[in-house]
């Protein structure tokens, strides 16, 4: 049986192995590129996060735009909330804006809750009204902001502004001043000798006669242009905004807090010293005007 051919343990002139120092070496340059490229992928990733996340935000104002601007979903949500007209820092903090009036209508922006169809885990902070400006008469415009929790960012993002337009209830206190609708134009006019009162859900003009807001007639009592006796009061109503009934009382040289009940806001104070404060009748009752 023949025998296996000798082993050859020796190197021939000119060869050689890899000593354990390169072998360190190669080793380390393969860790350390593998890191690298790791990084870099990461980085890819997180910049793809990014993008995606920005491309969220844009949808989400393109929603709320789309949704705000039907001024008949928009003032079923804020309708009644109140600000202060006087006050550069108001804020109205909102619970929820959704896209129709409904009970079931989908959630657009909640706080603590996940933007609709993120798929990078981005969570709402606020939504908040603020930014609160006069443009004349009972027109005003404000900003819907919404804010963006920081732990769900990958890099740190602007927040959702969306300037709206709306009208007040001209009887509201300037220190809480009652949201009536929304609008979609600045300028809305009434005919000569009626007041705005509100904008209607197709966006046109809702007037009340402009005698009814601060200029009862009087025969008796305060507002008589005769002067007024300290202590007298008068009352009388009217039909307002909406269909809603509102009371009107009279007092001669009184100051606002001598007066029945919450509610009252002054309108005017009459040359002849007497006060005239509004507000609406509560429980409220329809009337037809």
């Amino acid at each position: 049986m023949p025998s296996a051919p000798p082993v050859n343990t020796k190197f021939s002139p000119g060869e050689h192995g890899f000593s354990m120092v390169e072998v360190l070496m190669v080793t380390g340059l393969l860790v350390g590129l593998s890191f690298f490229m790791m990084a870099t992928l990461m980085n890819l990733q997180q910049t793809q996060k990014g993008l995606v996340q920005k491309n969220e935000v844009i949808e989400l104002k393109q929603t709320l735009l789309a949704t705000m601007a039907n001024p008949a979903t928009c003032s079923c949500q804020l309708a009644g909330l109140k600000f202060n007209s006087e006050s550069t820092t108001s804020v109205i903090p909102l619970n929820s804006l959704k896209a129709g009036c409904g009970a079931g209508s989908i959630t657009i922006a909640q706080p603590g809750q996940l933007v609709p169809g993120t798929q990078t885990g981005l969570r709402i902070d606020q939504v908040r009204m603020a930014g609160f400006n006069s443009s004349g008469g009972s027109a005003y415009t404000a900003n819907f902001e919404i804010t963006f929790a920081s732990d769900s960012l990958v890099h740190a993002l602007r927040p959702v502004r969306l300037t709206q337009n709306f009208q007040v209830n001209p009887l509201s206190p300037p220190t809480d001043r009652e949201i009536a609708s929304c609008s979609t134009i600045l300028a809305v006019q009434c005919p000569a000798g009626r007041i705005l009162s509100g904008i209607s859900a197709d966006g046109s003009p809702v007037c009340v006669d402009g005698s009814s807001i601060a200029n009862l007639p009087t025969t008796n009592g305060p507002g008589n242009g005769q002067g007024c006796s300290s202590g007298s009061r008068v009352t009388s109503s009217y039909c307002g905004p909406d269909n809603f009934v509102i009371e009107v009382l009279r007092l001669c040289n009184s100051s606002p807090d001598n007066k029945d009940g919450p509610g009252w806001g002054q309108t005017k104070k009459e040359d002849d010293g007497t006060n005239v404060f509004e507000r609406k009748r509560s429980p409220a009752e329809v009337c037809t005007p």
